[in-house]
């Protein structure tokens, strides 16, 4: 890379290499040079942001493990507090603090990561679109990393546009405007 970092097969090859050893974000990194190089390359792009959608399932899973240890390990704060001795719970130990304040920072650092990830899939669909504005399958794709990173609102213009695209006995159009009440209404999971 280093000797021509203007090449996008490099880029692409990189890529290729990081995701063949499951190295997500090392393959996020060399597709987004890739793109840089070609943006109008939909094949790239849908797969960029299929590797964040997931970056957006490894972060969850970080979260979890990290909110199991916390639960698991960080223990002895909960149950001193929920003691009462002469009217006053107990002080946690500073080991339990220590335990929770570490995992805690676990814990934000992967929501971090997969609202970032989700974001990101969001605007690389966002690209995808503008390249194939005539693609409903784009839309949805586009509506569902929306809604995936509560952005109610790109959600809900990705699922319209969808409509538009798409013949008014369509299976799917009944679900959709469904989702979109929803999503008006706040409810949508």
């Amino acid at each position: 890379m280093n000797e021509n970092p203007e090449d996008p097969q490099a880029f692409r090859e990189l890529a290729t290499a990081a995701q063949a050893q499951q190295k997500t974000d090392e393959a996020i990194e060399a597709l987004e040079g890739y793109v840089g190089l070609r943006p109008k390359d939909t094949d790239a792009l849908r797969e960029l942001a299929g590797l964040y959608l997931v970056q957006i399932d490894e972060a969850r899973s970080d979260y979890q493990i990290a909110e199991l240890r916390t639960a698991f390990l960080a223990t002895g704060g909960t149950v001193l507090q929920s003691i009462n001795l002469g009217g006053r719970p107990l002080d946690p130990d500073p080991i339990s603090n220590a335990v929770s304040t570490f995992y805690a920072t676990d814990v934000q650092t992967a929501l971090a990561k997969a609202q970032q990830a989700a974001t990101s899939a969001v605007s690389t669909y966002k690209k995808i679109a503008a390249v194939t504005p005539k693609d409903p399958t784009v839309q949805l794709e586009l509506a569902e990393a929306a809604r995936t990173a509560g952005d109610n609102a790109s959600a809900i213009a990705a699922y319209q546009k969808y409509l538009t695209l798409v013949p008014a006995n369509d299976p799917t159009t009944r679900d959709v405007k469904r989702l979109i009440r929803q999503l008006r209404a706040g409810t949508a999971g």
